[in-house]
């Protein structure tokens, strides 16, 4: 079904690596928005962990979509998913939103300043080196794949 990369032979890091997010995020409260959830990661897994968060996917690939509805029937989750490209200016705003491996941070900031009051991002080491305005929140370290990050964009 091609939920994540081709060229990964293990997909459980997938599943730790937004265990650790949402352990991270359990005292946050408010509303999330995962953008580019593709096979649900981070947004999906942390959506079942932590039902008392109130979280919306989008997702504009169809396969990935109807996954994620799937998912979500099967598993009883209340959380929205949207089958539409994020836009800088959405009709909704939410509280926290959080991307993971969908794009560098400069353009996550640029896409969604009008869209969230917090911009979360999940990072590998390499992606600390320009963490100017970023506090980092969290941090884990995954077999085979090194240090992960769970930063926070502070706006100044």
């Amino acid at each position: 079904m091609n939920l994540v990369s081709r060229r990964e032979k293990e997909i459980d890091y997938h599943f730790i690596d937004s265990a650790y997010f949402a352990k991270s995020i359990v005292d946050i409260s408010g509303t999330w928005v995962d953008v580019g959830s593709g096979g649900g990661f981070p947004g999906l897994c942390a959506a079942i962990l932590l039902p008392e968060h109130k979280f919306t996917l989008f997702e504009v690939i169809d396969r990935k979509f109807a996954f994620l509805n799937h998912i979500k029937n099967i598993t009883g989750t209340t959380l929205q998913i949207r089958n539409e490209r994020m836009e800088k200016s959405m009709d909704t705003s939410w509280d926290n939103a959080v991307c993971r491996a969908l794009m560098a941070k400069n353009e996550w900031l640029d896409l969604m300043s009008d869209n969230a009051e917090n911009l979360w991002f999940l990072a590998s080491e390499d992606q600390l080196d320009e963490k100017q305005n970023w506090e980092i929140v969290s941090n884990w370290n995954l077999k085979n794949h090194g240090r992960r990050f769970l930063i926070k964009h502070n706006r100044t």
